[in-house]
């Protein structure tokens, strides 16, 4: 057991040299990355906003109704519709006045919706509000990460194009967590990835991180995966100060310490610790904790229509699973390992539900996929078919054939 542990921190060793530092180091700048996020951010929401217009105005789109079945409409209702209305029911009303199917819904974006909404801003506006500002945000933290990643600007602003376009990102304009869940995974890989030099910079990423893990367990359910890619840069760190390796450790658990507060809450109110992945079990909702993802393949090819969504989450499945090994090959393991469990957390959804949403915001896919289209029409190709799938996505959601 010690020589293997021994050959496994030596490999983490030599991978850790070949890509701690893949390209020079090019000085960033937040407004240069503002300037990078800014009009894909825009762009983004155009499209739903125009797509959102076209369903209403053809009368093509169900009706909206909140968690109490009690329906709602107006000229941005859209936005809130699937599950941001239960993010908005339950920044409103609290876990309490809903079933115990509400538990499955993680706390953090109602209730920061909750603290903007005491401002005097509505509740509906404060959660989009809180969505778009996180989305864009998003998209200035990717360009940092791609930039300490490659060293290549070009390379950092088609990752921010890609995260704010790629076909499951059209939720990060709706009422969704995920664009909280970005800003969460991309501030703890740039926490994580830092070398403990002890500087004054350094100890503030760490503690960015560590509330960004926090964050992230509170955020979705999938959010402790974080850890992974904690733990093994701890590893890859462990002659460090004793100092620097107990923030570390502190900001591997993290994530840990988000969900844990959510499940001893959910056990002290209504007595079961495991209520929020038990309800996702349930029929209706994930269904099971594994599916075989070939018994969904085999399914959903049979239930394809030219009106559905299958195909294309079979190429998306394809892609994404492509785009792993790109990060296998280019990337630091532990933003790879994340990717990898991402990756198969969603395949593992019975008939890949909702698989575009869970993998829209993983990060190390969207940059390897921005390092392998340096080519200009590789380029084109590449944002033409992920604007497209976005667009397609975006309107079937709205017309409701398409749950995201």
């Amino acid at each position: 057991m010690e020589r293997m542990a021994k050959t496994v921190a030596a490999q983490l060793d030599v991978g850790s040299a070949r890509l701690a530092d893949p390209a020079p180091r090019v000085r960033f700048q937040w407004t240069a990355a503002l300037a990078a996020a800014a009009p894909a951010w825009l762009v983004a929401r155009a499209i739903v906003l125009a797509l959102q217009g076209l369903v209403i105005s053809t009368g093509q789109h169900p009706v909206n109704r909140m968690p109490d079945l009690s329906t709602f409409s107006g000229p941005m209702s859209e936005l809130l519709s699937w599950d941001s209305a239960w993010y908005l029911g339950l920044a409103e009303h609290g876990y309490g006045a809903y079933s115990s199917t509400g538990e499955r819904v993680f706390p953090l974006l109602p209730l920061t919706t909750r603290a903007v909404s005491q401002l005097g801003i509505p509740a509906a506006a404060s959660i989009i509000l809180i969505c778009w500002a996180a989305a864009l945000l998003f998209g200035v933290l990717v360009y940092r990460l791609a930039l300490e990643l490659t060293g290549d600007r070009a390379t950092a602003t088609r990752a921010v194009w890609l995260s704010q376009l790629a076909p499951g990102a059209f939720v990060l304009v709706l009422g969704y967590a995920e664009a909280l869940a970005g800003v969460c995974a991309v501030t703890f890989f740039i926490a994580i990835r830092r070398l403990p030099d002890g500087s004054r910079a350094t100890w503030l990423w760490l503690a960015a991180g560590f509330a960004a893990g926090v964050a992230a367990g509170l955020d979705r359910p999938v959010g402790l995966i974080l850890a992974l890619p904690g733990a093994i840069e701890l590893i890859r760190v462990r002659r460090a100060s004793i100092g620097q390796l107990a923030a570390r450790a502190a900001v591997t658990v993290s994530p840990f310490v988000g969900t844990g507060i959510y499940l001893l809450w959910t056990a002290h109110v209504y007595g079961q610790f495991s209520m929020p992945y038990k309800v996702q079990t349930t029929a209706g909702l994930r269904g099971s904790v594994v599916s075989d993802p070939l018994s969904s393949v085999k399914q959903m090819l049979n239930a394809y229509t030219s009106h559905s969504t299958e195909l294309l989450t079979l190429i998306l499945a394809t892609v994404t699973v492509a785009l792993v090994w790109v990060c296998a090959r280019r990337l630091p393991f532990s933003l790879t390992a994340w990717s990898a469990v991402t990756v198969l957390s969603a395949l593992t959804a019975p008939l890949m539900s909702s698989y575009a949403r869970y993998t829209a915001a993983a990060v190390p896919l969207l940059i390897a996929a921005a390092m392998i289209t340096k080519d200009k029409r590789a380029w084109a190709w590449t944002l033409g078919a992920s604007v497209f799938a976005f667009g397609y996505l975006t309107y079937a959601a709205f017309s409701g054939t398409y749950v995201p």
